[in-house]
């Protein structure tokens, strides 16, 4: 038997590299960084997706196999999943996304992120300069304490 295996979206931070020097050199961490980033973008996909399957409920477990998670998480390179989990009830999103014979595709999976696209590029700047302020703030404290040690106690 083939087995089959769903690759997702895939998402690059084009145009995020330097951010993610910085994040290095002003002593923050790469992938939380990253983590971040995924998971206050991903938040409005999450919700349309829900929100259409809202509208298909028979029996709740598509609707319940909804995941929003974490796989893996290297140096520079960070595996999220949004979703219908197959194994939990979530094959009935795959036929409504792509369609059968019977039903016509809606590609509602596609069009979370499509429909969305500038706003997420904007939440997800927004989020990188937050954390950019949030290191800066950091490092500031750090350069004061060692001038003025009166300042950190």
């Amino acid at each position: 038997m083939k087995k089959y295996t769903f690759k997702g979206t895939y998402v690059s931070l084009v145009g995020a590299e330097n951010f993610l020097k910085k994040v290095e050199e002003w002593g923050g961490n790469v992938p939380d960084a990253l983590v971040r980033v995924l998971q206050r973008t991903a938040e409005k996909p999450a919700e349309e997706m829900q929100n259409f399957m809202a509208g298909h409920i028979r029996t709740g477990d598509t609707y319940r196999s909804f995941t929003n998670r974490i796989e893996r998480v290297d140096e520079n390179f960070v595996n999220y999943y949004l979703g219908y989990d197959m194994k939990k009830g979530g094959l009935p999103a795959l036929f409504l996304d792509v369609g059968t014979p019977r039903i016509k595709p809606s590609f509602f999976i596609y069009y979370a992120k499509k429909n969305h696209e500038y706003e997420l590029m904007n939440i997800m700047w927004d989020e990188m300069d937050k954390i950019g302020r949030e290191l800066l703030a950091k490092l500031d404290k750090v350069r004061s304490c060692g001038q003025n040690s009166k300042m950190c106690s």
